[in-house]
């Protein structure tokens, strides 16, 4: 009955489905659907989407607002007579609107003013408004400054009390020790002694007591306030579960299910702000609702690149994992996905290019692990353990990304280890890479300085955090362009996962994605362009400068 009643709501909605504008007879048919996590956008998507773009810039009032910076997407799809055609949507929403006409609706209307989260939205904010009414009560107000001023005078009539009886010791000191006090006298300085400490003590007492008075109101305002905070936390929880209820997503299968069941076993339990609002699974609820069937499917931004994140303006780029892979993965039940496994690789010998009695150098294909991954158990590890069996230790000194070639170093024996991962940790290895960029780099050379840190909700990215990112300096140089590219030398100064790779494409870096980057640019039919070209350092058991090279395959 649910979903005839939503079916209903959406037909009597303006029709979001649109045609191309060109002609798509001579262009295939995706034979199976986008992986939303790891996809090279297909060529009707790419259509999609210029057409989106177009229809944005000719508004001019919409395009200003999105130049802002919006992650937008596109879905095509077969309707029931067969024919093609595309759908579009946003994420979140853009200047506080969150149903645009060319656009898919939002799954749930966080903004319906006659909905539940508008309901709990007046509930919470008449607790904010009695919050803000006690905090600011000139009673409470007068309490806590006559509470304060309290204090001040007591602990200023108390030091006034010590410093007066610190001199009568003192007075009473030098009497005793004139010798020619008589006994009733010496009792009558003691008794003044002990009455003078009693007295500090009963005015400490006094002060307190009156302090507790004050004290005691000053509690009864903070005990309400407390209170309705506590009120407000248990209602903003309730509100959000019941807006999660809410979010009823459907798939091909024509199962549903809420957020609150969706995220139910995944590792966080319950879902992270802003989940069912992105442009996917938008689309694709839109699509189901409309008996549309889901062909291919891109997401790509528009406009300025937020600070953290690494967003080009055009570029397309993989649905976020932390707030759609448990949706889209329910969403998408029934459909035949896109595999996104590598393929494996060509048997390939394992290059050594530097040995010695105490380490060795293989120059690493990409596509190959340094060490085994939770599913591809083949790596350069298992390859050195193969030839070498007497290795003993961890053996892999330092990691590259298994889409990185290069020079990988290998130590054979735990000591060996040992020393060379201290080179590593005091920065004494110097390491050079080859990186082809997506576009021209004007600045010759210069220093890339950004902090980064995990992206917790899109692991393995890592984000430009000034707060809480570590340290990271990378040193660059242009040797030469190749057309619209740039081919580039890098030598990171620390060694943070995806260093490189976030200082080449974040826009306060190089704003320029290395070529292939399925991370933080756009993936390729190729490898990502990055090389590990040079390592240099002092051997730590024989004391010889050691150079090692391997020239860019690239």
């Amino acid at each position: 009955m649910l979903y005839s009643v939503r079916a209903l709501i959406y037909s009597i909605m303006t029709n979001r489905l649109h045609r191309f504008n060109s002609n798509i007879s001579s262009i295939p048919l995706p034979e199976k659907f986008t992986n939303p996590f790891d996809y090279t956008p297909h060529k009707l998507c790419v259509m999609a989407k210029e057409q989106t773009m177009q229809y944005i810039k000719s508004d001019e009032q919409l395009n200003s607002k999105i130049q802002e910076g919006k992650m937008l997407g596109v879905l095509v799809v077969k309707c029931e007579d067969n024919s093609i055609g595309f759908i579009a949507g946003f994420s979140g929403n853009i200047a506080h609107k969150n149903d645009y006409d060319y656009f898919v609706p939002p799954i749930y209307n966080l903004l319906d003013r006659n909905g539940a989260f508008a309901h709990a939205e007046k509930k919470l904010n008449r607790i904010n408004a009695a919050i803000l009414e006690l905090e600011n009560s000139q009673s409470y107000i007068g309490l806590k400054n006559q509470l304060e001023e309290s204090i001040i005078v007591a602990r200023q009539h108390i030091e006034n009390l010590k410093r007066e009886y610190e001199s009568d010791r003192n007075r009473r000191a030098e009497l005793r020790a004139s010798r020619s006090l008589t006994d009733d006298e010496l009792k009558e300085l003691e008794r003044q002694s002990q009455y003078q400490k009693a007295e500090l003590k009963r005015e400490k007492r006094r002060a307190h007591d009156r302090q507790q008075i004050i004290c005691n109101e000053v509690l009864g305002y903070e005990e309400k306030i407390e209170q309705l905070k506590n009120e407000r936390k248990q209602k903003s929880l309730q509100a959000q579960l019941d807006i999660f209820k809410s979010y009823i997503i459907n798939n091909s299968l024509g199962e549903q299910k809420n957020l609150l069941e969706i995220f139910k076993d995944t590792p966080q339990g319950i879902p992270p702000a802003g989940a069912g609002d992105c442009a996917a699974p938008k689309m694709l609820q839109y699509a189901y609702i409309q008996s549309f069937s889901p062909l291919a499917m891109a997401e790509f931004w528009i406009g300025d690149s937020p600070k953290q994140e690494i967003r080009h303006s055009g570029a397309f780029y993989n649905a976020c994992i932390g707030k759609c892979f448990p949706i889209l993965s329910f969403m998408m039940r029934g459909l035949e996905i896109e595999d996104s496994t590598p393929q494996a690789l060509p048997e390939q010998e394992l290059e050594i290019i530097y040995e010695d009695n105490y380490l060795l150098a293989v120059n690493k294909h990409e596509g190959m692990l340094s060490v085994p991954g939770r599913l591809t158990y083949k790596s350069v590890y298992t390859e050195v353990m193969k030839k070498y069996p007497d290795i003993t230790g961890p053996a892999i000194v330092h990691r590259l990304d298994m889409d990185t070639s290069g020079i990988l170093l290998i130590a054979k024996d735990k000591a060996t280890h040992k020393m060379m991962q201290r080179l590593f940790k005091d920065r004494s290895i110097k390491k050079r890479y080859v990186a082809l960029l997506s576009s021209r780099i004007e600045q010759k050379e210069g220093i890339i300085e950004l902090p980064l840190a995990r992206d917790y909700i899109n692991r393995p990215r890592q984000i430009v955090s000034h707060e809480e990112g570590k340290y990271a300096l990378t040193y660059f140089k242009v040797i030469k362009y190749e057309g619209d590219n740039t081919l580039i030398e890098f030598e990171p100064h620390t060694g943070r996962t995806h260093q490189l790779r976030v200082h080449a494409a974040h826009h306060q870096g190089l704003a320029a994605p290395i070529v292939g980057d399925r991370l933080y640019g756009t993936k390729g039919e190729k490898r990502m362009h990055l090389h590990a070209s040079r390592i240099e350092f002092t051997h730590p058991i024989t004391g010889e400068r050691i150079i090692i090279n391997s020239p860019s395959p690239f």
